[in-house]
């Protein structure tokens, strides 16, 4: 069923792939008795919504580098972890994800070499920019998965960043209904 809807969102066959293999390891595969996420917060920092999701009774998990190495979303390890518990996310749940912006600012925008006519590659020399153009492949792996799960997801990024422009992200963009707003978090989160 997952692949059906992978392929009516005209996903990239390389997910599917991955998919597929990641469906037949019982390492990766959450356990039946698994409890299914409400959220997953991926770059999660302090984890605020987190602590917010959890004190209303959620379920969910973040993830951040910060916590541990083992989560970070550069590595094979860390991507898998993130696309299990994307994978174990019910429909409906939430997806928050607050990619690192160093290198789409408008502030690096000299020196990453991204701008409204180039947003794709960037100066691959600077390590922050070959980083943050990993991280953006992987994250439109993961917004694939939401989508074939039906599950909502947030790209957190500050106004003027260039990664909506990204092509990987276009790529989503043509296929889901999207919408810019612009909030607050902790007006949000504030009881």
């Amino acid at each position: 069923m997952v692949v059906a809807e992978l392929l009516r969102w005209r996903a990239p066959a390389s997910l599917m792939l991955l998919l597929v293999a990641l469906s037949q390891n019982p390492v990766l595969v959450a356990p039946p008795a698994l409890v299914p996420n409400d959220f997953v917060e991926i770059f999660s920092g302090d984890a605020a919504v987190t602590l917010a999701c959890w004190d209303r009774g959620m379920v969910g998990s973040c993830h951040d580098i910060a916590y541990t190495s083992l989560m970070d979303l550069t590595t094979t390890h860390g991507f898998l972890l993130v696309c299990r518990e994307v994978w174990n996310t019910k429909p409906g749940g939430m997806c928050l994800i607050g990619i690192c912006c160093n290198s789409f600012t408008r502030m690096s925008s000299h020196t990453a070499g991204r701008d409204c006519f180039n947003s794709f590659l960037g100066n691959q020399g600077y390590s922050f920019v070959a980083t943050g153009n990993l991280l953006c492949s992987r994250v439109e792996l993961i917004l694939w998965i939401c989508l074939a799960r039906s599950i909502r997801f947030v790209v957190e990024q500050p106004e003027g960043s260039s990664l909506p422009n990204h092509p990987r992200m276009q790529e989503i963009f043509a296929c889901a209904v999207v919408t810019w707003p612009s909030f607050i978090l902790k007006q949000i989160l504030t009881p």
